[in-house]
């Protein structure tokens, strides 16, 4: 994983339930994709929000291909839910410097 290989801890999750599970609050930050096996990752943000209101929450996708209604979806949840956004492929630095920035302005 990108992330450990910088010196950054992190772990993957194959399911929501995992990661809810782990305990949400035990983590700085989350990159999620917008597909998971069981559907969208929406309503994870929402349970990540329940714990923490402030948690830094990137999510990614590779999907947006033109007005499609997941692109107007993940707009209004990028909006509404106060996330992050990249599209895939990314570049890890990036998403890292991005991530490492809003957990800083969220400590601050």
């Amino acid at each position: 994983m990108w992330f450990s290989e910088s010196g950054y801890p992190a772990m993957a999750f194959s399911t929501a339930q995992e990661l809810v599970s782990a305990g949400i609050g035990n983590f700085d930050a989350f990159v999620l994709d917008v597909m998971l096996k069981s559907g969208t990752s929406y309503d994870l943000i929402g349970k990540i929000r329940e714990i923490d209101a402030n948690a830094v929450i990137t999510l990614l996708t590779g999907k947006v291909r033109g007005n499609t209604p997941l692109e107007s979806e993940m707009a209004e949840v990028v909006r509404d839910q106060k996330v992050e956004f990249a599209v895939k492929p990314t570049s890890p630095a990036l998403l890292l410097a991005s991530i490492l920035s809003s957990v800083a302005r969220r400590r601050t």
